[in-house]
């Protein structure tokens, strides 16, 4: 599991791969409580190889998710702009 902490929301988000599934998901923390997990869209990508790496920028308020792929170690991102994911490309 990796953390990011998103300083204007004031939120954690944290990201993971699924042991099950392999496909990556993020839960956000809002100072209360932990929202139930929600899937990162992961596009053609095959799955999570181990973990999602997380990145925020606070110029231009993005978070960034990245992993790679179970099946060809090819890297993949998503991008979350405030409130949808991006679907997964790759790099």
């Amino acid at each position: 599991v990796n953390l990011a902490y998103i300083s204007d929301s004031q939120t954690i988000v944290a990201a993971w791969g699924d042991s099950t599934t392999t496909l990556p998901y993020y839960s956000v923390f809002d100072g209360f409580a932990w929202q139930t997990s929600k899937l990162i869209p992961a596009g053609t990508s095959g799955g999570v190889n181990e973990n999602v790496s997380l990145s925020f920028d606070p110029v231009g308020q993005i978070l960034i998710a990245a992993w790679t792929d179970r099946n060809d170690s090819n890297p993949y991102f998503s991008i979350l702009d405030g409130a949808n994911w991006t679907t997964g490309a790759l790099v």
